[in-house]
């Protein structure tokens, strides 16, 4: 009687498996749930549609040392999303200082950022660009680094000894921080005008 299908996986370096099928093996305990994981990865591949985006690769532990398997997770904003976001963002910076009664100094640095931050949103790569000039990369990047001025800009003066510009800045940065996070950047945008 022969059981092949219930024998271990050997651990020999010297094994030759496609390059594909490693994290399967390596989460499969016997023959039998390598075939049956080979089966299933082959009729269920992950989706790789450029227009929905590209999915973000995670790898799961399930169990030990060498039994990961990838699984895909979607980013929740598109471009569009990202350019509604941005737009809102740079609308809270000229209206909401003035709405809470913020201080001169706190009001003018946010309609200056608001006013930086407006044409390079407007003229990036985007769905909602008035001209797209600045690839969505490098919008990436520009973005990043506002975020972190904006964590910065809790240090100064005008934020840090008045409590409602503090909260409000503090705020401000972590959606800012939040809207870069969940962007699919890998997504193609369409072109825009």
């Amino acid at each position: 009687m022969e059981n092949t299908h219930n024998q271990r996986l050997p651990n020999s370096p010297e094994k030759e498996i496609r390059e594909d099928d490693q994290n399967i093996i390596s989460g499969a305990r016997n023959t039998d749930q390598l075939e049956k994981m080979k089966n299933k990865a082959k009729e269920n591949p992950a989706p790789t549609d450029d227009r929905q985006g590209t999915p973000a690769v995670v790898k799961v532990n399930n169990g030990g040392p060498d039994q990961s398997q990838k699984q895909t997770i979607r980013k929740p904003l598109s471009a569009k999303g990202h350019a509604l976001m941005d737009y809102a963002l740079v609308g809270s910076l000229l209206l909401l200082p003035h709405l809470l009664g913020m201080n001169k100094k706190a009001k003018r640095i946010y309609a200056a950022e608001a006013l930086v931050l407006l044409p390079y949103v407007a003229l990036s790569q985007q769905p909602l660009a008035i001209k797209g000039l600045i690839p969505f990369s490098m919008h990436r990047k520009i973005d990043l680094f506002n975020v972190g001025q904006f964590a910065l800009q809790s240090l100064f003066k005008p934020f840090r000894r008045s409590r409602k510009e503090l909260i409000f800045n503090l705020s401000f940065t972590a959606i800012a921080g939040l809207a870069v996070l969940l962007t699919d950047w890998n997504q193609q945008p369409p072109d825009s005008h």
